[in-house]
């Protein structure tokens, strides 16, 4: 099954950047998710979904047939 869910994140190694006016700009990314990752993420919180796609390798570029890193919760 495909990616139910998008979450937006910062990365941590984005930089913040300064405009002309001095105004912080935040850069972000949207990330898919599978299902069961959305449900960990609301169960667990966004760090915890974090270091489970750390521990996974997650890859920054966008790859369609990577794993669901939270394959093995069970759907409510």
């Amino acid at each position: 099954m495909g990616f139910g869910a998008a979450v937006l994140t910062r990365p941590q190694s984005a930089p913040v950047r300064k405009a002309k006016d001095g105004q912080s700009i935040n850069l972000y990314m949207t990330v898919p998710i599978y299902q069961e990752e959305a449900q960990y993420r609301l169960k667990y919180g966004m760090e915890k979904l974090v270091e489970r796609f750390l521990e996974g390798n997650f890859p920054i570029i966008l790859d369609e047939d990577r794993p669901n890193f939270c394959e093995d919760l069970t759907r409510a």
